[in-house]
């Protein structure tokens, strides 16, 4: 079966589902739509080159120090991170982590790290073959 992408929102090069339940598509530039298996729960997709795509569930969740200490959250779950091939569409990998809120942004380090960073000031560092989590912290600038 294919996917119907006619009721998906844009995103770039991306087609997301609104009720997070469809796959996700990538728009080429050579032209078409590839789905993105497994992706329906994603909220949102990184291009990071080399084929290579991240996709983010931005479930929401307080990342202001004061908010927190309080006590205050959401009940949102964390939200998923993983890597697709955007040649086959197919899931390549699930990050064993999060970000507390939407990832702004993430690079390719080299063949074996991938950096991402989110609205909750954190860096995060993973490792691309089994999506360990290297490394996380706050930038010096943040209090």
């Amino acid at each position: 079966m294919t996917t119907d992408f006619s009721r998906h929102r844009e995103d770039g090069p991306f087609l997301l589902d609104w009720n997070r339940v469809l796959p996700s598509g990538y728009c080429p530039p050579d032209g078409g739509i590839l789905e993105l298996r497994d992706s329906g729960e994603m909220t949102g997709f990184v291009e990071l080159g080399q084929g290579v795509a991240l996709g983010f569930d931005a479930a929401w969740k307080s990342y202001v120090e004061d908010f927190v200490e309080a006590g205050w959250q959401p009940g949102h779950p964390a939200g998923a991170l993983g890597l697709w091939s955007l040649e086959t569409g197919e899931p390549l990998l699930h990050l064993q982590g999060f970000h507390l809120g939407r990832v702004l942004g993430a690079e390719l380090l080299d063949a074996a790290r991938l950096m991402t960073w989110g609205r909750d000031h954190l860096i995060r560092i993973w490792d691309r073959e089994t999506g360990a989590l290297l490394a996380g912290h706050r930038p010096r600038h943040f209090p």
